[in-house]
């Protein structure tokens, strides 16, 4: 494994949405579109550089930040669609509840949201957290990522459900493969509270970025790194722990750092 690739670190500080005129099933001509600053981050309190896709409900953007905050840990934020006001859900501090997030919230079908941190924790390996918004906003840490050798560390990606409740994730490092800090892996949280550890690259690539997709019981992904060039990155299925396809890093392209969408049923 060669020397592992840089992490990027977007400068965006804009939180931007294309707002659709009429109704949202009907697509309009693209010239019809227009571009709308909802809200500008100030670095400070309110947040600042924001990594993860934006969740939309209830007419509110829900997100996360990677630095900003009180403690420049980054934040949970909320921004209203339609005044354009913020309100900062949590500001991480980094021990014990983490700090620094990359991915974006999932929501489950109480409205709860679920996110993961990149770092901080009792070990600074990240952490997984849930948000409750009613009665009362309330963040409570699911899990802190203990590293290597058994476990992930520095989770990048975003979360997915499956259709029990379960949630499902990778982690950039860590694992039990690799050298000492470990080439990632992913993993899975029950409903019923239950951490576990499942495939640790390599085989199947190395440093997943992007989060899972799912597919009926399988899950697929991509690596930013391993396979059968050092910088070249695969397409991975985790039920056969083997790459699908490795890019070559030619005209194919390389180190794919974000997940799969599509339908493969």
């Amino acid at each position: 494994m060669q020397n592992r690739i840089s992490k990027r670190q977007v400068r965006t500080i804009l939180i931007a949405f294309l707002v659709i005129g009429g109704a949202l099933a009907a697509m309009q001509p693209l010239e019809a579109q227009t571009y709308t600053v909802v809200y500008t981050f100030t670095g400070g309190t309110d947040g600042g550089n924001p990594f993860g896709t934006p969740l939309l409900y209830n007419g509110n953007i829900y997100g996360t930040t990677k630095g900003g905050g009180t403690n420049n840990n980054g934040v949970v934020y909320q921004v209203n669609f339609a005044s354009k006001k913020e309100v900062v859900l949590h500001s991480f501090t980094g021990a014990p509840d983490g700090a620094g997030p990359l991915a974006g919230l999932i929501q489950d079908v109480a409205s709860n949201l679920y996110g993961t941190t990149y770092s901080g924790g009792p070990t600074n390996d990240g952490t997984i957290f849930k948000i409750t918004l009613t009665p009362q906003v309330t963040y409570t840490v699911l899990h802190n990522f203990a590293g290597p050798p058994m476990e992930g560390s520095q989770p990048a990606g975003p979360l997915v459900f499956d259709g029990l409740g379960n949630l499902y994730g990778t982690t950039y490092d860590g694992g039990a493969m690799g050298p000492a800090q470990g080439w990632g892996n992913t993993y899975e949280y029950s409903a019923s509270g239950v951490f576990t550890t499942g495939q640790s690259f390599p085989p199947g690539g190395a440093l997943p970025r992007g989060g899972l997709f799912r597919s009926g019981n399988k899950f697929y992904g991509t690596t930013s790194g391993g396979g059968a060039h050092s910088y070249g990155g695969t397409i991975f299925q985790t039920s056969n722990a083997m790459a699908i396809y490795t890019f070559t890093g030619g005209a194919d392209g390389s180190q794919p750092l974000n997940g799969l969408v599509g339908d493969l049923e």
